[in-house]
């Protein structure tokens, strides 16, 4: 889910997880990131770009602009479509 929406923070993604009938604290969630070189934004939006560039994973619109606004290299909007994400990228 980090991958999914790589801006939001341990506790944006705590809440969430409550929402879905997960309980698990923010503390927890950023030692989990923090071990999976995920604790900050700039680390996930870097993972985001990664992913991206070695599997293919389809990116959302809204990634995709903020991509191409840091990167003026990253593909454009129209050569990768604009679907969202079809799979969980968690971890």
């Amino acid at each position: 889910m980090s991958l999914e929406q790589p801006t939001w923070g341990c506790n944006r993604l705590s809440n969430q997880f409550k929402l879905e009938g997960i309980s698990i604290s923010a503390p927890t969630i950023q030692n989990i990131l923090n071990k999976n070189g995920l604790g900050t934004r700039h680390d996930r939006w870097l993972r985001v770009e990664e992913k991206s560039a070695s599997v293919g994973i389809e990116l959302s619109a809204e990634q995709l602009r903020f991509l191409e606004k840091q990167n003026p290299q990253w593909p454009s909007l129209s050569r990768w479509g604009g679907s969202g994400m079809s799979n969980r990228a968690a971890q």
